[in-house]
């Protein structure tokens, strides 16, 4: 008598299914493809964060100067301040460049080091304005006035433009 095995698999039983590697595999792309955009959704919320943060740095360190120039005596100078110690009157602060940043109280800010200020100051003359800029200009100017100066500061993080601000003042 002979023995004959039978190498064939049994019937899966009415119901139960395993799932096919073809299943597998796509849920496996599916989770692998959800897990990839949500971490490019937080690296893009990150950037996004930081890019906001340098604005407002930068914006700070533009008012820090606005405040600063607005308690300097109007008066020239005959270089441009190098350091918060040369900062004497308004006109020493024409071309003049500050890394570390400078606050208003002619302290230097701390933590800061990669962080520069570049201000200039001009003197623009009343008639020569025009348009919008006339408007905004002559605002709060008394009516004899003819000539304003125009403070820019440019702010600056490695080398790299954060923002420039600038605003009109009374000579």
């Amino acid at each position: 008598m002979s023995t004959t095995t039978s190498t064939r698999r049994p019937a899966a039983r009415a119901g139960q299914r395993g799932f096919s590697l073809l299943e597998v595999l796509l849920a496996t792309v599916l989770v692998a493809y959800s897990i990839a955009s949500i971490d490019a959704l937080f690296t893009a919320g990150s950037a996004k964060a930081a890019h906001a943060e340098d604005s407002g740095t930068a914006r700070l360190l533009a008012q820090e100067i606005q405040v600063l120039a607005r308690l300097l005596p109007r008066e020239l100078a005959t270089a441009a301040a190098t350091s918060p110690s040369e900062v004497t009157c308004l006109g020493s602060l024409d071309g003049a460049s500050f890394s570390p940043p400078i606050l208003a109280d002619l302290t230097e800010a701390q933590g800061l080091d990669d962080w520069t200020q570049e201000v200039s100051v001009g003197l623009a003359d009343l008639q020569t304005l025009s348009g919008a800029t006339r408007v905004l200009a002559a605002d709060g100017l008394e009516e004899e006035a003819s000539n304003l100066l125009r403070v820019q500061v440019v702010v600056r993080q490695g080398g790299q433009e954060q923002g420039t601000y600038g605003w009109w003042m009374r000579p």
